[in-house]
């Protein structure tokens, strides 16, 4: 489990600039005006906010992941993000290879010089795959001959963890999904009208049998399209929860349940506490991060 104060030692060997090895650099990234790139993965251990040059701001929690591709770069608003920044050359026939089964990853990194896509991943720092890209922050701090062969391979298994969490972790509604990806636009869909659509408004939007997107949309996601719009309504409730003051009956309508009672059900089954118990616990746990960092 990656404790906060871990990352202090890697700011440390940032405050000169950035590094760079085997054609990745890494660098600290405060608030200011940022270059595009072939790609760049930001994450950060504190709360940060971006703008995009397509005016989309882009607020990222402890712990979340954005995956972009833009030729446009990007503003850092506010806080500190770390951006590790990876060359074309960098994802050679090998590196595909072993990507193959990452299908949603391999079609972002096959897009032929996009204008701006990217994906959002939302995590704890305790997770593994932040065990992973602190992994690879120290890599790249160490800088030897065996650096560029880790990166691959530490970039390999981000990945792969990435998409393993996929399903829980991707934030549709703060992720372009890949407009020019079949799939990806009718989960971008969901994830902006999460409050209304059926699965007949999507059927009928795209042009699908609703007969047969039901069965595509398990086939892809290994859900139903009730269980991913319930999810999708889960993220947004818990997004809410931690980053607004709203009232939870507000919250509730806002997601489009009718009964305040039922959307109490549903996330107490989910999550184990009901929504109140859920956000005063998250601020006793950002109230330890912040123990944690001062004294670490």
């Amino acid at each position: 489990m990656v404790q906060r104060g871990e990352w202090n030692p890697v700011l440390a060997g940032l405050a000169d600039g950035p590094v760079e090895a085997g054609g990745v650099t890494l660098a600290a990234e405060g608030p200011g005006e940022y270059p595009g790139g072939h790609f760049l993965l930001l994450f950060t251990p504190e709360s940060v906010r971006l703008c995009l040059r397509s005016k989309r701001t882009i607020p990222l929690t402890p712990g979340s992941f954005l995956l972009l591709r833009s030729r446009r770069g990007y503003r850092v608003e506010d806080g500190r993000v770390l951006t590790l920044r990876y060359p074309a050359a960098f994802f050679d026939g090998l590196f595909f290879s072993q990507l193959a089964d990452c299908r949603i990853l391999f079609d972002m990194l096959q897009l032929e010089d996009p204008e701006e896509e990217f994906l959002c991943f939302d995590y704890r720092t305790g997770d593994p795959v932040w065990s992973c890209a602190l992994a690879l922050c120290r890599e790249l701090l160490t800088r030897d001959s065996f650096t560029p062969n880790l990166l691959h391979c530490g970039t390999t298994q981000l990945f792969t963890l990435l998409q393993r969490g996929f399903q829980g972790h991707l934030s549709v509604s703060r992720s372009t999904m890949l407009r020019d990806n079949p799939f990806g636009q009718l989960l971008k869909y969901m994830g902006d009208h999460y409050d209304t659509v059926t699965l007949a408004d999507l059927a009928r939007r795209f042009n699908y049998n609703p007969s047969y997107l039901s069965a595509y949309f398990r086939r892809v996601t290994g859900e139903t399209f009730s269980q991913k719009l319930y999810h999708i309504r889960m993220e947004q409730a818990l997004w809410a929860l931690e980053h607004t003051d709203r009232a939870v009956q507000d919250i509730s309508q806002s997601l489009g349940f009718r009964e305040k009672s039922y959307f109490l059900r549903r996330f107490k089954a989910e999550y184990g506490c009901t929504p109140t118990q859920y956000r005063s616990r998250l601020g006793k746990a950002k109230k330890g991060d912040k123990n944690s960092g001062t004294s670490g």
